[in-house]
């Protein structure tokens, strides 16, 4: 039995949001076979993007090894915490050999726990947390991200997509990842694999997502959104993957410079059953390669106008915002479906309540405390299908009982 899917609760009336309670007792937390502990935390580290000390120790006897990492917030991910690590060659923060987002995104549960503690954690001022970490420890953790056994492959047609594409000028073969200028074909293909393969068994909300972060002078990154599970089930014989897919998304608004967006969606992780998974560094026992369909809102603008395309508007110097070539990927375009179809369903009931308040106040028929105000119940988020039904319902006994 299916179950139900959850629209995005930004577009609908709710009752009751769910809430994230911090842990106050303790900085620590059990996930999978790990024992996490948050240590300490430095917001202006790594040119102010915000570094957390974490040690992990195995919960399994003589497993208990602690180990020592940092995880950083990405600008250009929305604030993201990610694994951190410094190239030796380049002095850039690492981010993996085969996928520019997965290979060193943090579990969300440890997302999650690092977000709603970040007020309590222990303060550092001088964590130089990727630069001066130990070189033994940096290359175990670089080995650890580029574990080719955690890479999970959807059966692409790669050469049908070249096949489609590569006879353009100047376009390189195969699908494009992250680090890319973005390429709406490759957004396209793996959003049509999908929707031709897969359906949708439930979409879970998971966690609110809320993150103000300095990405220039005088220029801060504001995102409010909810974070949602989406299980994506094969349907097609076509496909030779048969495991669940576990798409993870946000649903987001977003405020930055002259940038002001709402209703917005991005995937933002996929995995498949080991979900709840989670290794001795924080990260996804498993990713499924994406490509670009799984990447990041802001892009450097120096990799978006690599090919003059200057479509995309810039939120700063080194960023520009380009969340707008997700938002009619599949599956996000069934959930907006649903949201318009809801959002007519409740305007019609909407507009037959106000012409049963007109006809009840005409017949005199109606006391004062049961005449509806919209603008009230809208301030206290009130359900407002329940109270449609149940008013229709007192109009339905009053007018009988004329």
């Amino acid at each position: 039995m299916r179950e139900r899917i959850d629209i995005p609760i930004d577009f609908i009336p709710c009752d009751v949001e769910p809430i994230d309670t911090p842990n106050r007792y303790n900085l620590q937390i059990t996930i999978g076979s790990y024992l996490f502990t948050l240590i300490s935390y430095d917001l202006n580290d790594l040119d102010n993007r915000g570094s957390v000390k974490i040690t992990s120790k195995s919960i399994i006897p003589d497993y208990d090894i602690e180990k020592t990492f940092f995880v950083y917030s990405s600008k250009s991910e929305l604030g993201f915490w990610r694994l951190c690590a410094i190239e030796d060659f380049s002095r850039q923060l690492y981010k993996g050999e085969y996928d520019y987002v997965q290979q060193t995104f943090i579990h969300l549960d440890l997302q999650n726990f690092i977000n709603i503690n970040i007020d309590i954690i222990p303060k550092e001022s001088n964590h130089k947390s990727c630069t001066y970490i130990d070189k033994k420890l940096k290359t175990e953790i670089i080995e650890h991200a580029n574990n080719t056994e955690r890479i999970l492959e959807l059966d692409f047609n790669v050469k049908e997509f070249n096949d489609i594409y590569y006879n353009e000028c100047f376009y390189k073969p195969g699908l494009k990842q992250c680090s890319d200028e973005p390429d709406l074909k490759t957004l396209s293909y793996i959003s049509d694999y999908l929707k031709n393969n897969y359906e949708i068994i439930s979409s879970n909300f998971k966690f609110n997502f809320n993150k103000n972060i300095e990405i220039q002078k005088d220029i801060n990154l504001i995102v409010r959104g909810k974070i949602y599970e989406c299980i994506l089930r094969k349907n097609s014989s076509t496909t030779t993957y048969n495991n669940d897919i576990y798409l993870y998304y946000l649903s987001y608004s977003i405020n930055i410079g002259d940038i002001n967006e709402k209703n917005q969606f991005i995937p933002i992780f996929a995995t498949d059953t080991n979900y709840n998974k989670i290794t001795r560094f924080g990260l996804y026992y498993n990713y499924i390669m994406m490509y670009q369909y799984i990447c990041k809102c802001l892009q450097y603008t120096i990799i978006c106008e690599r090919r003059g395309d200057r479509s995309y508007p810039r939120c700063s110097t080194d960023y520009s915002y380009i969340g707008s070539i997700y938002q009619n990927l599949f599956p996000f375009t069934i959930f907006k479906e649903r949201t318009i179809k809801d959002i007519k369903r409740f305007k019609s009931i909407d507009e037959q309540t106000k012409e049963d308040v007109r006809n009840i106040k005409k017949l005199g028929l109606i006391p004062s405390q049961l005449i509806i105000s919209n603008k009230s119940q809208k301030k206290q988020n009130v359900n407002w299908k329940s109270k449609y039904i149940k008013y229709k319902n007192k109009y339905m006994q009053l007018k009988n009982n004329m």
